[in-house]
């Protein structure tokens, strides 16, 4: 994950896909992002790397209506599991 800062103002927060170019790791800032910082090429900014944990959520209701239908029909699951 990036966060991109200048002066004292909150920067982007939020996963950024880290590619390779020319040899070396890049990651890239989003145009509004740049626009909204008043950030420009050549300006220095500060960046926090950490790995980012992004995994797709089920809505609560999605959730509650797979839990039913696992314990509905655990033996069918079994059955297609073995196959």
């Amino acid at each position: 994950m990036v966060t991109v800062k200048k002066r004292t103002r909150n920067g982007m927060q939020g996963p950024q896909r880290l590619r390779k170019a020319n040899g070396r790791f890049v990651v890239t800032i989003p145009d509004e992002e740049v626009t909204e910082q008043g950030i420009e090429e050549g300006d220095l900014v500060f960046v926090t790397v950490r790995a980012a944990d992004v995994r797709p959520r089920l809505s609560p209701r999605l959730e509650n209506l797979l839990d039913e239908s696992l314990q509905e029909n655990a033996d069918v699951y079994r059955h297609l599991a073995g196959r």
